[in-house]
């Protein structure tokens, strides 16, 4: 597997997906992998998922650096419900952090957009100097990121999508 994912897996700018996700048929090795990297997947009306285990420069995602991911307006999904965007650990599980949290998402009123209707995550370690940014914690060590997006609005998302790369913070 390179970068964590199955060698059919549709990778752009460090996203990795699967189409289709939890309707398999014959490919069994697919359905193994997403047990193994979560409990189960729902069909993709109900939710799609996007994992990430690198930068745009394609490094791995590592807690002693500092990140950013920008959404221009346009690029933020499109959902009926809501999306988030979970940190994970090298042994996929939901990533311990010293902020005690690992996600973020678009229904808790928490996300702050800029003017022109962008939206851009700090994703580090330790919280970020403007206390309004849009913090997302990591990990020590190596982490992976899962976008999932519920309810997806129809022909919004497919095996071509591709999100804005996770870029390192200078």
């Amino acid at each position: 597997m390179e970068n964590g994912f199955l060698p059919y897996t549709t990778v752009r700018n460090g996203w990795g997906s699967f189409f289709p996700i939890g309707t398999y048929g014959d490919q069994f090795l697919a359905r193994a992998f997403i047990a193994y990297s979560g409990i189960g997947a729902n069909v993709p009306e109900e939710e799609a998922y996007f994992r990430a285990y690198t930068d745009g420069q394609n490094r791995l995602l590592a807690g002693e650096k500092s990140y950013t991911l920008h959404f221009d307006r346009d690029q933020l999904p499109k959902t009926t419900a809501f999306w988030s965007i979970n940190v994970y650990d090298n042994e996929l599980f939901l990533a311990k952090t010293e902020a005690g949290r690992a996600s973020v998402r678009s229904n808790n009123g928490t996300l702050k957009l800029g003017p022109d209707g962008s939206l851009d995550i700090v994703l580090q370690k330790s919280p970020p100097r403007d206390p309004h940014a849009n913090w997302l914690p990591t990990p020590a060590g190596n982490f992976n990121l899962v976008l999932r997006v519920f309810a997806p609005i129809s022909g919004s998302l497919g095996p071509r999508h591709a999100w804005p790369p996770v870029r390192e913070s200078r």
